[in-house]
């Protein structure tokens, strides 16, 4: 059953075309999960298994196909819009795709003589770097080139399907958040925490909970993206939570703090400072204004200048965790209406302590819409 309508899967497609052309690329090889999700609507667990490659070709001119093993095809019916499939016989090392991928690129009439793989900046390539390498060569004279740039920008703006199921992973968090004072008990590690939060997700209607950094210190934390240990937690501590829920392949990303018995005046400073950073984020983040000009609004209530601190302080959101472009002081791309970013300001005190907050927010025509339950203004005493 498609996520997506067919129409949706077809825009997304005639996006990537008209990128292409202001690329100079003939096809793209999409082989990562996401972009393959993305392009195809495939949805699988099948994924964890790095046995086997999958592959979606895109020509600028023509009908596209899906590469994939055997074992793939009765799901791919199921989940994908895609009739032009082909498969392999995988795992079969000598020639996973490779000899199908090369066949169909052959069979595309070159412009540019290029072909875009993902190669760039945060992408991740789903193939060995020697098939890659195979399929170079039964390419020559054919250049490859980097197309994470372009997949990038066909995925930065979401339609309000995907805003659905973005909001729809953010609600899920915020009524965990909420409730969390009920299941936390006496006596509880972080890693007892984490399994109660991802269980409590899970039957709330998450598909997955793939991040889930529970951390707990004395006044505050030290380490915001740690694995929960089986440290208890006690009276004094501060109890920090940062969740990537998924539905439909969508996550949020946002976290909390909670005081466990008191608090410190110098922890309540900086939530109070971080809470009116956030404040400050959100109502920079509208049209018109650019990613540099939220983290600059941020950083001004923090008290911060570009020279202080080069970090980014939030980034666009969807079928990853984190996305391109990131909420930096040296990012200029322009907001527009549809984008999905996180407002996420921190900062150190008592030395080696760090407060973060984050909301997950969609620019809108007039501002921003929050996705994620706003967080308290001051933090909560459990």
């Amino acid at each position: 059953m498609l996520q997506f309508t067919e129409m949706e899967f077809h825009a997304r497609i005639e996006k990537c075309r008209d990128l292409m052309t202001q690329f100079q690329l003939d096809a793209l090889i999409v082989c990562s999960k996401h972009n393959f999700k993305y392009l195809t609507g495939y949805t699988s667990q099948f994924w964890e298994s790095p046995t086997r490659p999958w592959f979606f070709i895109v020509p600028r001119v023509g009908e596209c196909v899906a590469i994939v093993p055997e074992v793939g095809i009765g799901t791919m019916a199921k989940t994908s819009w895609v009739s032009n499939v082909q498969t392999w016989p995988s795992p079969r090392p000598a020639d996973d795709g490779v000899s199908l991928i090369t066949s169909f690129l052959n069979s595309i009439k070159p412009k540019y003589g290029r072909i875009g793989a993902e190669l760039g900046t945060e992408s991740r390539l789903g193939m060995p770097v020697v098939d890659l390498d195979r399929i170079r060569d039964a390419m020559k004279p054919t250049a490859f080139a980097d197309c994470g740039r372009l997949l990038q920008e066909a995925r930065l703006i979401k339609s309000e399907a995907e805003v659905t199921w973005v909001r729809k992973s953010a609600q899920i968090a915020s009524r965990q958040y909420e409730k969390l004072p009920q299941f936390l008990a006496e006596g509880d590690t972080e890693a007892d925490i984490s399994r109660k939060f991802c269980a409590a997700s899970l039957l709330d209607g998450a598909d997955e909970v793939p991040f889930a950094a529970i951390n707990s210190g004395a006044n505050g934390i030290e380490d915001p993206i740690g694995v929960a240990s089986e440290r208890i937690v006690s009276k004094g501590d501060v109890l920090f939570i940062d969740s990537g829920v998924v539905c439909g392949g969508y996550f949020c990303d946002f976290d909390r703090l909670w005081a466990l018995g008191s608090v410190t005046d110098s922890t309540r400073t900086a939530y109070d400072m971080c809470f009116r950073a956030t404040d400050a984020g959100i109502a920079a983040a509208r049209p018109g204004n650019r990613f540099c000009d939220v983290w600059k609004a941020q950083a001004d209530v923090l008290g911060l200048d570009e020279s202080a601190v080069g970090a980014r302080m939030g980034h666009s959101l969807g079928l990853q965790l984190t996305e391109a472009p990131s909420v930096s002081p040296r990012d200029e791309r322009v907001l527009e209406v549809g984008m999905v970013i996180t407002i996420e300001p921190g900062l150190m005190y008592d030395g080696n302590k760090v407060m973060l907050h984050e909301e997950n927010v969609v620019i809108r025509e007039d501002g921003c819409e929050l996705l994620s339950v706003r967080a308290p203004a001051e933090i909560p005493v459990i």
